[in-house]
């Protein structure tokens, strides 16, 4: 996408253990992807979150950074809130751009642990559903779990069209792993 001149970036979700976190990663990650006219999202964010919002420039990569702390308590329905205003946020910046941004969540099942176990599910797809601008690849490691998100009585029940990828070239896979290992 990219390549081709648009706007899109990836977000590894496999290790989140809270939606901050997750949003702290969509931020970072959109820095990164839409160049250092960052303070729009961020701006747009810090108007309507309650929380500090902190522009760094990484050590090592010296890539611009973004990430979020709230002032709330650790709570899981006011860290929703804090997530859904970070794609909110995102959105608007697209509509503005008249853009669509595209929004790569790796092992995006972690995330219904990460919003709540059960109830976490229809959280995501509350989160995701209703942007205009923005455009989802949800990825994922467990097929089993990721057939049962899209079954009947689901909240991803006829939202979701499953591609199966099949086996990676170990080399290519190798040459993957020592790149991220080196960011």
């Amino acid at each position: 996408v990219r390549r081709a001149g648009g706007r899109a970036f990836l977000v590894d979700c496999g290790t989140t253990s809270a939606p901050v976190e997750v949003a702290n990663r969509i931020l970072t990650a959109a820095v990164r992807a839409l160049g250092r006219d960052w303070s729009a999202p961020a701006t747009d964010l810090a108007k309507r979150a309650r929380g500090a919002i902190t522009l760094r420039t990484d050590a090592a990569t010296g890539q611009p950074t973004i990430s979020f702390s709230p002032t709330f308590s650790p709570d899981l329905e006011p860290q929703r809130r804090a997530l859904s205003e970070v794609l909110d946020a995102l959105d608007r910046r697209a509509k503005r751009d008249g853009v669509v941004i595209g929004i790569v969540l790796d092992e995006f099942q972690r995330l219904t642990a990460t919003l709540g176990g059960d109830t976490g599910e229809w959280a995501l797809r509350g989160l995701l559903q209703h942007h205009q601008h923005l455009a989802y690849v949800l990825a994922g490691s467990e097929p089993t779990l990721l057939s049962a998100m899209v079954g009947h009585g689901r909240a991803f029940y006829n939202q979701l069209s499953l591609l199966t990828m099949g086996p990676i070239d170990p080399s290519h896979f190798a040459q993957w792993v020592d790149a991220r290992a080196a960011t």
